[in-house]
């Protein structure tokens, strides 16, 4: 499969394993480290490549993947003022775009 799957509040990332095979990227997002650490320890002996899981809170997640490249977006004019974004991933990649 190809794209990007992000699996907020992942837990030990069960469905981001899961549905790996659809995707070419899988991002497990879970603020509780220990259930990351599971997560990991489940990737390893698993031999999954395409599933990360991260141990970040949810709002610095979406700070770093959509609201400061967004940011650097409006910074640059690429909107028009009171129009809407769309968050959408294409190639793997969040990408936003006019509404």
């Amino acid at each position: 499969g190809g794209g990007l799957l992000i699996d907020l509040y992942a837990g030990v990332g069960t469905h981001g394993i899961a549905l790996r095979e659809g995707f070419g990227r899988v991002l497990c997002i879970e603020g509780v480290r220990g259930a990351v650490a599971d997560a990991r320890a489940s990737l390893t002996s698993g031999r999954v490549d395409n599933v990360e899981a991260l141990a970040s809170p949810l709002r610095r997640a979406l700070q770093k993947y959509v609201e400061s490249p967004l940011s650097v977006e409006l910074l640059e004019h690429k909107y028009k003022d009171g129009g809407s974004v769309i968050v959408d991933v294409k190639d793997d990649k969040i990408v936003f775009k006019s509404k």
